[in-house]
């Protein structure tokens, strides 16, 4: 075997020093990415609340025009309730309204540090009675049967960063952050 070789054969691996180096750069660079890594989540948590609590009402107001009667989301201090209001009159009555309820969400279940800014209309809905019901048009009413434009304000208690779900009277639903 020549020398020439021999040389190739030899600058083929790694040695133990350029492994070692290697690895306490992805340990230094780890480091460096676990504080905003947990920003991430948090942030990642109050969006998904809002998107998800859009796509609900966004959901309510296809089942009301799907079948011809009111569909009511009902806000507690715990997250909502939707359901079928087949009397319109945006309770939960017993009976067969009670078997037909479509979703339930509680905040402390589904995102943990998420839930209502209570700082922003004292409990952080400002829907008449803490509800809104989409009408067979898609239209949002209010349990006087008039129509009915408001906003929910989310709030992460982790970071603080907030999320505000806007209905407005015409049925259009978006989301906006807030400070």
């Amino acid at each position: 075997m020549s020398g020439r070789e021999a040389k190739s054969n030899a600058e083929k691996g790694v040695t133990l020093i350029e492994l070692m180096v290697v690895l306490a750069i992805i340990a230094i660079m780890g480091l460096f990415m676990t504080p905003s890594i947990g920003e991430w989540v948090q942030n990642y948590r109050i969006k998904q609340a809002a998107r998800n609590m859009a796509s609900d009402l966004q959901s309510a107001k296809m089942q009301a025009i799907n079948i011809h009667k009111y569909c009511t989301v009902s806000f507690n201090a715990n997250g909502y309730v939707i359901f079928p209001d087949y009397d319109n009159d945006m309770q939960l009555d017993t009976g067969s309204e009670t078997t037909d309820i479509y979703k339930t969400v509680v905040f402390s279940t589904e995102y943990k540090t998420v839930t209502f800014d209570t700082s922003q209309t004292g409990n952080g809905i400002d829907f008449t009675n803490n509800m809104v019901a989409f009408d067979s048009r898609g239209l949002p009413r209010n349990n006087a049967g008039g129509f009915e434009d408001g906003h929910v304000y989310l709030i992460n208690t982790k970071n603080n960063k907030a999320r505000r779900v806007d209905v407005s009277p015409a049925g259009a639903i978006s989301i906006a952050e807030y400070p």
